[in-house]
């Protein structure tokens, strides 16, 4: 698993749509989010956008992500 943190805005760039797309053509998965450290329980408020880069691994029945 892959984990990519920024600064939130810094998503909608040139560089991370190419990643994005390098990524997803050799096989791979993301989920993308915003975070508040105070959702994670850390007492700063700044958001974070972080990417989350897995291997599907699929059946007949269903698909999980490692």
């Amino acid at each position: 698993m892959l984990i990519n943190k920024l600064l939130v805005g810094r998503q909608n760039s040139v560089t991370h749509s190419q990643l994005i797309d390098v990524l997803e053509d050799a096989g791979f998965i993301s989920q993308e989010f915003i975070l508040t450290p105070l959702q994670l329980g850390i007492p700063y408020s700044r958001p974070r956008y972080f990417c989350l880069v897995g291997i599907a691994f699929c059946t007949s029945l269903a698909c999980d992500v490692s």
